[in-house]
């Protein structure tokens, strides 16, 4: 579909940072291991705000598809006619 081989999806896997937080927060929970105190203290800070930046986020990948006039005025038509009958 795109084109691409296997070692560039790989390589490109590899660059993708989520993944990289994530094998690091597993290996911390597969070997108990608390955060250390840095870590602690940043995500303690940032972490109240998760939830508006993660819905800024989302929103700004949205697309806006605004409907054309003249389809506003079909779908306007179809509900008068709808409304009369």
């Amino acid at each position: 579909m795109g084109g691409g081989s296997f070692a560039d999806a790989c390589a490109l896997l590899l660059q993708y940072a989520p993944l990289w937080a994530g094998a690091a927060a597993l290996a911390l929970v597969a070997t108990a291991q608390p955060l250390p105190a840095a870590v602690d203290a940043v995500t303690a800070v940032l972490a109240p705000a998760h939830k508006p930046l993660a819905l800024l986020a989302l929103g700004a990948t949205l697309e806006l598809n605004r409907p054309e006039p003249n389809k506003v005025c079909g779908v306007r038509g179809t509900v008068c006619t709808l409304a009369r009958t």
